[in-house]
This record gives structure tokens, C-alpha cells and sequence, in this order.
């Protein structure tokens, strides 16, 4: 008991000085330090075995790990200049990742042994402060950098091309040198840092395979050998492809060979909403069953026990290898690998501390397995089952020990994976316990053993492998039938916001305690005391749950938040009593009909990829309205998802209608989700809530209702809603896409309105105007500006090819003395309304402020 303390506290100080060495930051490295310290202390007191030698050992273990994260944090840096973004250049290098391959997009990870380039040395060496242009010379040898390659295909005949690839093999290619993108918006998925973490700094773009060149004869390297490894995957891909219909052939491909590029992607997201993705995951399960399998086969065989030891453990490896060994596969394959010897040496009760050894020894490997789900939820799941389940089991106490067994395994696993799976992806439905409960037995019991057995008939002979093809076909219906039954109960999916650090470590020391700690103390103090430290620690787990799903609702300020959404409008309004509205949602743009071959399986989309989560990360759990100011691919192309995901109060629109396959789209989700669709006009106020006023200043109808709003609009920029936005102290003229005519309209019927004493905005010096159409110099007239006298001016635009915005408005703009925020420079903009102040802040650049 002594000599295993001491090993895990040793185990969780080196972990725990890896992530602080990792995070680079001294307050955490202090943290690690006091706890470290602190533990030696109690050792001290509690286990007087402990030399003095063996405390300094840990403490030096401790300040190893961290000088050790600190390393790899201070060298994983680039060695190439920024000034080489957006160059062309002609690259060296091996391919180095398994490929992938979705409709016209292929990508890959590559080494790069050489980068040439007319002015890359001169660009490389004037930023190191050596030499001149004329000095230098035009290539950079020896550079072994790893990048991230995109491809956009231009014919069928490429992507057969790209098809045959495979890890290992040696090219040269030309293509243009980028930066990866960083998030955009607050809280939103930062691309560049995901890459970092994989020790990649750059990316290359290329259109077309007509200038790669590959080499015929790659040299001998463990790079080739992995790239034999995915060819035999390739093979297996084919092999499931053959024995499944296309229904159930994706799903078996992920769940065999640990490839789901080709899942179904609405498949996918039914298991993502009730918590079962893990089983598409390789992981403990899939380990678990391709080692009882092998014992098996391996006893119908007559081995002797060692021998089964023993060629088991040389097969888990290959498996792994074979299923394209993920974290969460390597983590099960090295548990299963010690658990086979402490099998043989008798030592079945040490899991958790080899699961500690597999922990420690991948981050020896790679520090940065650290900052991954699967690796977390992989090691963080384990751990709770083995200190959980045999308490919970014993809490249960029902006749049928599997049944209590089955009970603790999906508490436990429920109970541990709750704070990561909230953090990260914000949902958690209420079904998901009993879904895993009934459901994943069918899957290791059944769909799994059945898979991998029509695979290792379906290599014999095809006909073989039919058989038990057709059985784990017929279960596979049964669970999805059950998944998208499940998945269907939308009301049962709670949506929580993004949780702090210490709401994760607060969650966990609670369920130690709880689980743990109180039961010790049985004997040890009073049945009283024991009562109320039991209360006292319920109590505070309820107020962590409820703190996590809350959020910021008590918080008494108003935000405005105009999205990046690329080329655009979506604009986030959180008021200061906690409502939410969400005035347009973006649009991908898709031009003519696509060759079949270019669809991809799961295209970007912004509301499906940027908006929902979004919105999911900062716990909002719906909708009072939706304001879609017109119909234009640009403005309403994102709600459709949004609609999809996100309980809706209400829409708002123009009271138009257009022949476009975006705005049928939305009218019909609303519809089918029974969204009332609510037509606003000139002279039409909204109380969203005591704070926060709508006031509508366009589309201008007159009072028979034949206005300029007609039921069917082409051109629907000059029909977009307008309104003034009063909330607290502040104000924001929010204006869609009208033109400089709608503008001298909107001014031309405030004064008439006025002069008939028709109530109106009471104030014409706006705080925020948000410049209609992008900066179209078609819109934000002298006039306009001059009438509202703007204080801030935020463009919502993208990369586009219409000069958005204008240099004109623009200049318009700084000749009024307006300060302006564009989206494409900036990132999201955010306004928040407190204390009679209206405070700034932006994305990029920490553009933050007050305007009184």
C-alpha cells in the first residue's frame, strides 16, 4: 500500500509538471511545485518507509517533466520566416501521414526536406539579419519541417490518382505557403493552435496535380513501413465494402478499421447527440474484444496458457498498428499488453498502476497527447472505472452481479467523462445513460465480434465472410433504429456553456471525496459528522452542476456580437436579462451544379460548423428570435442548421418571399419545427425585454399593406429589415444590405413620422452602425451618416471578389470621424452594454476600450 502511493503520487507529479512545463505559465508551474511539496510532506507524516533519497527523487522526477514540457513548448517553433506566408514555393519532402481523400479535396501531413522558391532564401535570411538579396540564394536545404497539405483536385482522374497514395512516398510539389488560420470569433475553434499541437506551423494549398512530381523509388524508412500498414488498410477498406451495403458499410469501416471517413455524417452526429461516439472510436472496447478473440482461437488451437500470453501480446500491437493507432487505441493496446503480463506473472490488481505506466510512457513519447480528447477521455474514463465501479457495484447490491456489473461500468464511466465531454462539446442527453447501457453490450456482444470474424473469413474468401456480414447487418439496423430513436427525443439534449479550469478540478476532488474519501471516514468520526459531510458535499456538487448550466444568465449586461462569419452577416445579441437573438446566420456559397465526383461527404458549411458552435459554447439553450434582415444566400444560408439544432422562439423577416433554394429551405425547417414566421415593417417595435427595444425603420409598407415590400422580391437587398437596437444606455443601427435610396427612405420616413408625431427613435446619435452590405459603396450615404452620426462603425465582410468595402465608404467614414472594426481584420467584434458604458473588444489585435 505504501510503495504503491508512492508510485502514483510520483506518476500524477510528473504528469502534472509535464502540463504546467507545457502551458509555460509560472503560476502553474508553481502550483505543480506547492503539490508537489505538499505531498512529500504528507508522505512523510503518513509513510515513514519513504527515505529522504526517494522524496528527492520524485521532486527531481517533478522538475525533469517540466523543464522536459518546457523544452518541447520553447522547440516547437518554425524555422521559416513569416514573410514566406502567401509565397509560392516548390517543396521537397515524404508524405508522412495516413491520406485523405473527400471528394475534390485531398490533405495529407508532409515532411519537408527542401523548400525553393525565387526570394525564399533572401526572405528567410533578411528576417535572420544575415546578408543581402543579392547575397543569397534561392532554396533552403535540410529544413525537415512538417506541414499540412490541401489539394483541390480539378479532375476524376487525379482523385483515382490520389486514391493509390500512401504514407512514405517522396514528392515534390508546388504550391502556395500559408499561416493556418486562427479562430475567429471568441471561444471559436482555433485551427492553427490544433495544428501546433502536431508540431505544424504551415500549410500548403495547391489547385491540381499537375505540378507534383513523385519519385519512383522511395528509399527504405518507417515512414514506408506505416505506408505498407494503410495500403493493407486500404485493403481491409475495400474488403468491408464488399461484404456490407453501403448502409451499414461506413459504420463497419469505422468500427473494424478505425477510418470513418466515409460514415455518414447524420449517423455520426445521432451518435455524437446521445454520447456514443466512443464506440466508433478504436478503443478498450474494440482492444477488449480482439483479445478475447485471440484467447479463443487460440485455445481451439490447444496452446498452452503461456503460449496464448504470449502470442497475444505480439498481436495486440498489430491491431493497433492495423486500426491506425489513435491515442485512444495505443492507451487500450498498452493496458491490454501489461494486463496480459500481469495475467502471466499474477498480478491482475496492479490496472491502475500500469494504467499510469501507459499514461507516463505516451507522454514520454509525445507531451502533446496531453491537449487530445480522445486521449483524455481515454485515460480519464479508465481511471474511473477502476476506482469506481467495484464501490458503485457494491452500492447497487442486486442479485445479478452482471447486471449490478453493467450498472457501475456505464455510472462510472458517466460520472468521469462528464466534465470533458461538457467541455468540449457542449452537450449531454439525458438518455445517454441508458443508451449506453442497452446499446453498447450490442455492439461488443454482437456487431463487433461478428465484424472482425466477417473480415477474417472475408480474407479466406468473400462468400465466407457473407454470412457473418449479414448477421452483424441485421444488428447494426437494430442500432440505429435505436440511435436515431434516441437522438429523437431533441427536448432530453441540455446544451452547456464552455466551463472553467477549476470547475473540471473542483468536479473531480468532489467525486473522490464522495466516492472515496467519505467512505473512509466510516468508523472515524461520528454517524452525525458523517451525515453532514455527506449533505454538505452533495450540496456543493448540485451548485457545481447548477453554476455549469446557468453560466452568466445573472449577469446584468448586454452584449452585441457582430460574427465572422467570411463573407456575411450574423450578429450574436445577448440582453442584459439574459435573452438571445440572432440577427442572420452567414452562407456558404455554392456556384452551378457539381460534378458528382467533387461532393464531399461532409462539406463546410458555417451554420453547421461555425454558428451551432457557437452558440453551444456559450450555453445558449434557444432562441428568442431569429431575425433574417433578407433572403440572400449570404445572410440566411446558416440558419437552416441553426434551426436544426437550437430551440427557436420566433422569426422576423421581411415578409418577403424569393425563388432560391435557401429561402424554401428556411421556410421550410420553421415549418417543420413550428417556428411562427412573423412579418416586420417600418413603425413596428419589438420589447425584447425591459432593457433592451426593437424599433423597425425598414422594409417601409404603407397602410394597405402594398407598400415596397411585395410578396416576391428578386433583388432582396433593398428590402432588408432595419431597426434601432436601444438597450440600457446604448444604441445600434443595425441595416442588412440596403443601398443609399432605401437609406434617404428610412431618414425621409422618420421625419414625416415625426412630424405626425408617430412614435420614433428618440435618439439619432447612435453608439454602433453596423454599415450595410459590407461596405458596398452603394450604401452609407453622406446623408446617412450625417443623420445618425455614428460613433463606431463595424463591417461585417470576408475574401470577395466585389472591392467590399469601398474605399469610398471608407473614406466616408473617417470623414466623419467614425471609428471602424471589420471582421476580416479584426475577427468578431463584441460590444458590451454595463454600467451606462459601452465597452470594446475584438478578436484580434486585443482591440479593447470604453465609449461613454
Amino acid at each position: 500500500m505504501r510503495s504503491q502511493a508512492g508510485f502514483y503520487g510520483t506518476c500524477a507529479c510528473m504528469i502534472g509538471g509535464l502540463a504546467a512545463g507545457l502551458a509555460g505559465r509560472s503560476w502553474a508551474i508553481g502550483c505543480v511545485l506547492l503539490f508537489c511539496i505538499a505531498s512529500l510532506y504528507y508522505t512523510k507524516r503518513s509513510f515513514d518507509d519513504l527515505s529522504i533519497r526517494h522524496r528527492l527523487f520524485i521532486l527531481s522526477l517533478t522538475l525533469l517533466s517540466i523543464v522536459y514540457g518546457l523544452a518541447c513548448e520553447q522547440m516547437n517553433r518554425t524555422s521559416l520566416p513569416d514573410a514566406m506566408n502567401g509565397r509560392i514555393v516548390e517543396a521537397e519532402g515524404t508524405i508522412v501521414s495516413g491520406i485523405k481523400l473527400d471528394g475534390d479535396r485531398l490533405s495529407f501531413q508532409y515532411r519537408v526536406s527542401k523548400l525553393r522558391t525565387p526570394d525564399a532564401r533572401s526572405a528567410y535570411s533578411h528576417a535572420a539579419g544575415r546578408g543581402t538579396a543579392e547575397e543569397d540564394v534561392e532554396e533552403i536545404r535540410d529544413l525537415h519541417e512538417k506541414m499540412q497539405v490541401t489539394i483541390y483536385l480539378e479532375s476524376q482522374a487525379e482523385q483515382q490518382e490520389a486514391a493509390s497514395w500512401i504514407r512514405g512516398m517522396e514528392i515534390r510539389l508546388t504550391g502556395e505557403l500559408q499561416i493556418p488560420s486562427s479562430a475567429r470569433n471568441f471561444g471559436d475553434f482555433d485551427y492553427r493552435s490544433y495544428l501546433k499541437k502536431q508540431r505544424i506551423h504551415w500549410q500548403i494549398r495547391m489547385e491540381g496535380m499537375s505540378s507534383i512530381v513523385i519519385k519512383s523509388r522511395p528509399g527504405l524508412s518507417g515512414q514506408l513501413l506505416l505506408g505498407s500498414i494503410d495500403r493493407f488498410r486500404n485493403h481491409l477498406t475495400d474488403l468491408v465494402w464488399s461484404l456490407y451495403d453501403e448502409r451499414y458499410a461506413g459504420f463497419m469501416q469505422g468500427l473494424l478499421i478505425g477510418d470513418q471517413q466515409r460514415l455518414p455524417q447524420d449517423l455520426y452526429d445521432q451518435f455524437s447527440d446521445i454520447g456514443m461516439t466512443h464506440v466508433l472510436a478504436i478503443s478498450g472496447l474494440h482492444v477488449g474484444v480482439f483479445t478475447a478473440g485471440c484467447f479463443w482461437m487460440l485455445k481451439l488451437l490447444r496452446l498452452t496458457r503461456e503460449k496464448i500470453y504470449a502470442v497475444s501480446f505480439a498481436l495486440v500491437p498489430m491491431y493497433v498498428l492495423g486500426t491506425g493507432a489513435s491515442p485512444s487505441a495505443v492507451r487500450a493496446g498498452l493496458m491490454a499488453m501489461l494486463g496480459l503480463v500481469a495475467l502471466r506473472l499474477g498480478r491482475w490488481k496492479d490496472t491502475l498502476r500500469f494504467l499510469l505506466i501507459a499514461a507516463v510512457g505516451m507522454l514520454m513519447v509525445n507531451p502533446y497527447f496531453l491537449y487530445n480528447i480522445s486521449f483524455q477521455l481515454s485515460f480519464v474514463v479508465t481511471f474511473g472505472l477502476i476506482l469506481l465501479v467495484p464501490r458503485i457495484a457494491g452500492m447497487i447490491r442486486l442479485r445479478s452481479a452482471a447486471i449490478s456489473g453493467s450498472l457501475a461500468v456505464t455510472a462510472a464511466a458517466q460520472i468521469f467523462s462528464f466534465p470533458i465531454v461538457i467541455y468540449y462539446f457542449h452537450l449531454l442527453h439525458l438518455l445517454s445513460p441508458a443508451a449506453n447501457l442497452l446499446l453498447v453490450p450490442l455492439v461488443s456482444v454482437l456487431i463487433l465480434p461478428l465484424g472482425m470474424l466477417s473480415l477474417l473469413l472475408g480474407v479466406v474468401h468473400t462468400a465466407l465472410g457473407a454470412w457473418p456480414a449479414a448477421i452483424a447487418s441485421l444488428a447494426a439496423e437494430g442500432l440505429f433504429r435505436a440511435v436515431e430513436w434516441t437522438a429523437g427525443w431533441q427536448g432530453l439534449l441540455t446544451i452547456w456553456p464552455r466551463v472553467p479550469f477549476w470547475w473540471i478540478a473542483a468536479y473531480y476532488l468532489l467525486i473522490l471525496f464522495l466516492f472515496i474519501g467519505l467512505p473512509r471516514l466510516k468508523g472515524l468520526i461520528s454517524r452525525r459528522l458523517l451525515k453532514m459531510l455527506v449533505l454538505l458535499t452533495g450540496s456543493l456538487f448540485i451548485s457545481l452542476l447548477l453554476y455549469a448550466q446557468i453560466g452568466d444568465r445573472w449577469r446584468q449586461a448586454g452584449i452585441v456580437s457582430v460574427l465572422d462569419v467570411g463573407q456575411g452577416d450574423a450578429i450574436l445579441i445577448r440582453t442584459p436579462h439574459g435573452r438571445h437573438l440572432l440577427i442572420d446566420g452567414g452562407g456558404t456559397f455554392r456556384f452551378g451544379e457539381q460534378e458528382a465526383w467533387r461532393a464531399r461527404r461532409d462539406p463546410y458549411e458555417v451554420g453547421k460548423d461555425t454558428l451551432v458552435p457557437l452558440l453551444r459554447r456559450r450555453g445558449i439553450q434557444r432562441l428568442d428570435a431569429v431575425i433574417a434582415t433578407h433572403l440572400d444566400a449570404d445572410h440566411i444560408g446558416g440558419l437552416h442548421a441553426v434551426l436544426e439544432n437550437i430551440p427557436t422562439e420566433r422569426i422576423l423577416y421581411n415578409g418577403t418571399t424569393k425563388d432560391s433554394a435557401y429561402a424554401d429551405r428556411l421556410v421550410h425547417t420553421a415549418r417543420e419545427k413550428g417556428i411562427p414566421l412573423i412579418r416586420v415593417s417600418a413603425g413596428r417595435t419589438w420589447q425584447a425585454d425591459k432593457d433592451t427595444r426593437l424599433q423597425f425603420l425598414h422594409p417601409i409598407v404603407d397602410q394597405e399593406g402594398n407598400g415596397e415590400a411585395v410578396p416576391e422580391v428578386s433583388d432582396q437587398n433593398g428590402a432588408s429589415v432595419v431597426f434601432l437596437l436601444q438597450m440600457q444606455d446604448a444604441s445600434f443601427l443595425l441595416t442588412g444590405d440596403i443601398g443609399s435610396a432605401e437609406e434617404r427612405k428610412v431618414i425621409d420616413y422618420i421625419q414625416e413620422a415625426g412630424a405626425r408625431n408617430v412614435l420614433l427613435p428618440d435618439k439619432r446619435f447612435i453608439d454602433v452602425l453596423k454599415v450595410a452590405h459590407h461596405g458596398s459603396r452603394y450604401s452609407t450615404s453622406d446623408d446617412w451618416l450625417g443623420y445618425w452620426q455614428p460613433a463606431v462603425a463595424a463591417i461585417s465582410v470576408g475574401r470577395n471578389s466585389y472591392g467590399h468595402p469601398s474605399e469610398d465608404v471608407l473614406g466616408r467614414l473617417m470623414e466623419h470621424g467614425v471609428k471602424m472594426y471589420r471582421t476580416d481584420e479584426h475577427g468578431e467584434i463584441q460590444f458590451m452594454s454595463s454600467g451606462g458604458k459601452l465597452y470594446l473588444r475584438t478578436k484580434y489585435w486585443g482591440t479593447e476600450g470604453e465609449h461613454p
